[in-house]
């Protein structure tokens, strides 16, 4: 009978553990994932802990440490002379993620929805630039593919389904 009372308090650690252990550039596509898109040599980065993310973020971090922020990765991608930047910021929460994504995409007008399998997500097109952004769980993603052509939204959603499904086998 005692030991009945205790599995789910094992259980519960173990879900806080594998939760703690996300490594969150883990998150990010690996070269030549999203087909002829390669991580630039010396851009991908991560960050664990506030002082950490100062270095990656310089001020808005404290903007988002209201948000639980914990962890963050980025990466600039490549094909030919196209350009991706792709960031995955883990937080405290989905709550949390969610907060941040609407705070983020307030004012924004969407131009295609995104499906990223559990989460909200949203298309936009300015200034030359596509962006992504969504959350899904505790992980708020950020994608700026630097071209505004049909194909640059087809590499975005290559991209944040490439993305999803990393933060889904992460089981987030």
């Amino acid at each position: 009978m005692k030991l009945a009372r205790w599995i789910p308090a094992a259980a519960l650690l173990l879900v806080a553990l594998a939760f703690a252990a996300i490594k969150v550039e883990n998150l990010l596509p690996k070269s030549g994932e999203v087909k002829n898109w390669n991580v630039v040599a010396g851009t991908l980065r991560s960050a664990y802990g506030i002082q950490a993310l100062f270095k990656l973020y310089d001020g808005d971090v404290e903007r988002m440490k209201k948000y639980g922020m914990k962890a963050a990765a980025q990466a600039m991608y490549k094909n030919g002379a196209e350009k991706t930047m792709v960031d995955v910021m883990q937080l405290d929460s989905a709550a949390h993620a969610k907060a941040l994504y609407k705070e983020n995409t307030a004012g924004i007008k969407s131009i295609k929805a995104v499906n990223t399998s559990g989460g909200g997500g949203i298309m936009t097109s300015a200034s030359g630039v596509t962006s992504v952004y969504f959350w899904r769980g505790p992980i708020y993603v950020n994608i700026n593919v630097f071209g505004a052509k049909a194909i640059d939204q087809i590499t975005a959603v290559k991209f944040a389904t490439c993305v999803s499904g990393h933060i889904g086998k992460a089981g987030l």
